[in-house]
Formats: structure tokens, C-alpha cells, sequence
């Protein structure tokens, strides 16, 4: 396969680029309902020393997946400045 040519993403002024505003993230629900749980995951446990605590974890993603098909993961690391950071480089490409 032939070497590709780096990318090089044409400059914030060209002319008809489209203009995307900054992501500003939504405000936290404050609304309740009767929807079924979502299992937490915290997955900064995965670096815990514990063995014990890795595999807990393990096995609540696993319930998590096989019975509610969804979960919800907090501590993941990376934090809503990374993501502001990433989408405003993205849109000067």
C-alpha cells in the first residue's frame, strides 16, 4: 500500500466553510421519571490494587449489559474541559 500524504485540513477562514458554534453541554435533567435504573459503573476502580474491587466491577458491567442492555459510566476520565477542548478543535478543521 503506497504512503498517504499527511492530512492537512484547510485553515478557519477559507471561504465557504461552514461556521459551527462552541458545544455548550446541556444543564442536568432535574426531571424525574419511572424509567428502569441504569447500573453506575465507576471505572476508576479498574485501577485499584484490590483484586477483589476489579473483579466487583467486572461482574457489575457484566450484569449491567446482560440484564439492562445499558449502563452508565462515570470516572471514565475524561473530564468536560478535555471534551470543550476536542470540539473546538474540531470545528477549526
Amino acid at each position: 500500500m503506497a504512503p498517504s500524504a499527511p492530512f492537512r485540513p484547510p485553515p478557519a477562514d477559507v471561504a465557504g466553510k461552514v461556521h459551527i458554534d462552541n458545544w455548550v453541554p446541556p444543564p442536568v435533567t432535574k426531571q424525574v421519571d419511572n424509567f428502569a435504573q441504569l447500573s453506575t459503573i465507576d471505572l476508576s476502580l479498574m485501577d485499584s490494587d484490590d483484586p477483589a474491587v476489579v473483579s466487583r466491577l467486572e461482574q457489575q458491567i457484566k450484569t449491567a449489559i446482560r440484564e439492562d442492555g445499558f449502563l452508565f459510566l462515570e470516572n471514565y476520565g475524561v473530564d468536560i474541559d478535555q471534551v470543550r477542548t476536542m470540539t473546538i478543535h474540531a470545528s477549526t478543521c
